[in-house]
């Protein structure tokens, strides 16, 4: 051992790093990090989105689709202001970095925050307009909830853009403490704790519309699935919040601030990403409860079950013609099933209710009761 040891400190040491790097990791500059994250939390975002709309969603392009795509739109906005801070001395020593690329940073970062929760903001709207969409036949108090969720999730992403930025000095982050920005914890931990809440209501909505029905466990355990995929959100708000608190609290040398923004970028990649786990195939089509399947094909055909006073929904190719009327009388028939008519509206209740497609292509779960 002694041997190896020795032979070991013989060895040269290594050559100081030359030529163009996009980043070296110093003491004095932890910038790779942030570049590293920001362009996968980037390219990973976008990925999950073109699959969403070229492969799990094609031709079935609804309004929880085009907001998702604007969550996108002003991620790229906080993408971007991040570069900027990057190229102004975003991670480095504030002694590396003149007085007006402090300024520069300082303002980029600001800017990234506040899109950054409006993109959080998009993409909650996001998910509970599927919630809406595959509970569309749900009782009027049940619906309600999902409304009354939207709302104050729309609520919360305007307050949080507000909050966060009206009377906050951009000086908070160069590290010269919380007086930058007035009661910034306070202001920070209210904005936090209503983003867990509404993550967990995004959660718990679903259980409560799958509570009664009568559907598969296997298929319920899919929906649970689909949307649990939000939990991790809290989690990353819990660490957001801690960290960021930290930040404010001390005074900063530039390169203490790596952390909150790398959060920040794992938050909001990950936020995009699990808006399009509810969409994906192999949890929808499992979205079945004697009610409407989802399929792959566009035009429905409309049948009788077996044995309950109820009907199933299957998707047919458009071309397949509908079968024709017999002029001769009709056999004898062991059991009446209720008279069926292919139009838009379709009662299967003894109450009267009807659901429309309108020639929706949307997935839904319905009972059928």
């Amino acid at each position: 051992m002694a041997k190896i040891r020795q032979s070991m400190s013989e060895l040269p040491l290594p050559a100081a790093p030359t030529g163009n790097r996009f980043a070296l990791v110093t003491p004095l500059n932890n910038s790779a990090p942030l570049i590293i994250v920001t362009i996968l939390s980037l390219t990973f975002s976008f990925l999950i989105f073109a699959v969403r709309l070229l492969f799990v969603k094609w031709r079935r392009l609804a309004l929880d689709d085009a907001v998702l795509a604007l969550a996108h739109v002003v991620g790229v906005g906080q993408w971007i202001s991040i570069f900027v801070a990057l190229n102004n001395g975003l991670g480095k020593n504030l002694a590396l970095v003149t007085g007006t690329e402090q300024a520069r940073m300082a303002s980029a970062v600001l800017a990234s925050r506040t899109l950054f929760l409006v993109s959080l903001f998009l993409s909650k709207l996001s998910v509970l307009l599927v919630i809406r969409s595959l509970f569309s036949w749900e009782r009027r108090r049940k619906t309600l909830a999902t409304h009354v969720t939207i709302l104050v999730v729309a609520l919360w992403g305007f307050a949080a853009a507000l909050t966060l930025s009206v009377r906050c000095s951009p000086d908070y982050v160069l590290g010269r403490g919380e007086a930058q920005c007035l009661n910034h914890l306070v202001r920070l931990r209210a904005i936090m704790v209503v983003d867990i809440l509404t993550e967990s209501a995004i959660f718990v909505l679903p259980l409560v519309f799958l509570n009664g029905l009568h559907m598969a466990t296997r298929k319920k355990n899919l929906v649970i699935i689909a949307f649990s995929s939000r939990l991790p959100l809290i989690i990353l708000s819990i660490l957001y919040l801690r960290i960021q608190s930290n930040y404010i609290r001390k005074s900063s040398s530039g390169t203490a601030i790596v952390p909150v923004i790398l959060f920040q970028e794992i938050y909001l990649g990950y936020s995009l990403m699990s808006a399009t786990i509810p969409c994906l195939k192999s949890f929808v089509q499992g979205f079945t409860t004697g009610g409407v399947g989802y399929e792959r094909d566009e035009s429905w055909l409309f049948s009788t079950s077996s044995s309950e006073d109820r009907f199933k929904m299957r998707s047919i190719a458009k071309k397949l013609p509908l079968p024709a009327l017999s002029s001769e009388p009709p056999m004898p028939q062991p059991a009446k099933f209720p008279s069926l008519r292919l139009q838009d509206s379709i009662d299967t209740t003894e109450g009267g209710r009807s659901l429309r497609s309108q020639g929706s292509q949307q997935p839904m779960i319905w009972e059928a009761r």
